[in-house]
């Protein structure tokens, strides 16, 4: 029961930091629930937090004085770039939190354990193997254009983990990592929406990679579990399927022109990059599903079914 009753700090606004906190503080499990993020104060109960912001390592050195957390969610994460200037901004803003956490424990601060949403972008793609991508995956990622946007993107996503992790590794605390997919249609677009509100949907002509896509309401149970649980850990999370690019854009009622590489490659730079519409990048939720004990509730036909 004590373990139950802890202080929770959602890092990152929005709907889904709104939602998680409705979630958590429905269920009288916990001491309190703090949002803190950008427009927070439009949230009762929330606090106004800026991590690109000059000021962002004081700010949120008094948050964790006042707020003294047992848990940190992290959820400042972006849902990918929507332009090339945002490519790297999650490290920075990693690093903003980072230090101000960092002058918070030398002050004798402690915390239990931090969540932290991440995404299956890390992964790079995949040419030829792995058919699945693991959590033990460590090889350096394949990343085929690498000045491709979502490709700085993703290197600034692994550098928010690493960020992080070391933050969580000083303060002696558990961590865990959930490398979620990109979710589709739900109320914070992803790069997969984003390539799906494109006026001309191309892909990559002889290529019609798998694509593995995520229901916001089941990132929400997955967070939920997370908090619960606090396992020490990195973990996939994904939908309950997976299908073909092609099926995928004719379910949202379009179609993909097969085009030449490098015509795929120049129009889709700024949004899902052409390697991701030729290579795949699937990731392995089995070990999600066996420690957060929660499976992914929708697949793409069963989305917008409540």
């Amino acid at each position: 029961m004590a373990k139950a009753r802890a202080e929770v700090l959602l890092v990152g606004g929005g709907v889904l930091a709104d939602d998680l906190a409705r979630l958590l503080g429905s269920t009288g499990d916990y001491e309190g629930v703090t949002v803190a993020g950008p427009r927070a104060e439009e949230r009762r109960g929330s606090v106004p937090l800026d991590l690109t912001s000059a000021s962002a390592p004081a700010d949120v050195l008094a948050l964790l004085e006042e707020v003294s957390p047992d848990i940190i969610v992290y959820l400042a994460l972006s849902a990918g770039p929507g332009s090339e200037d945002e490519a790297g901004e999650d490290a920075a803003k990693a690093e903003m939190f980072s230090s101000g956490l960092r002058q918070w424990l030398e002050r004798g601060g402690s915390f239990k354990a931090m969540i932290v949403l991440s995404s299956t972008v890390v992964y790079g793609v995949a040419r030829a193997t792995p058919l699945l991508f693991t959590e033990a995956f460590d090889s350096d990622p394949d990343e085929p254009e690498p000045d491709a946007t979502i490709a700085r993107w993703a290197e600034s996503v692994r550098e928010t983990e690493r960020v992080l992790g070391a933050a969580a590794k000083r303060g002696k605390a558990r961590v865990c990592v959930l490398r979620a997919a990109p979710t589709l249609g739900g109320p914070v677009p992803s790069y997969i929406d984003r390539f799906l509100a494109s006026r001309l949907l191309l892909r990559v002509a002889g290529f019609d990679p798998p694509v593995q896509t995520l229901d916001h309401r089941d990132l929400i149970d997955a967070l939920v579990a997370a908090v619960e649980s606090r396992p020490n850990a990195t973990l996939n999370i994904g939908g309950r399927d997976v299908c073909p690019l092609s099926r995928l854009v004719a379910l949202q009622g379009g179609y993909a022109l097969p085009a030449p590489a490098w015509l795929v490659r120049r129009a889709a730079r700024s949004s899902i990059g052409g390697a991701r519409l030729q290579w795949r990048c699937v990731a392995d939720v089995r070990r999600a599903k066996q420690v957060l004990a929660v499976s992914p509730r929708y697949g793409l036909e069963h989305r917008g079914n409540g």
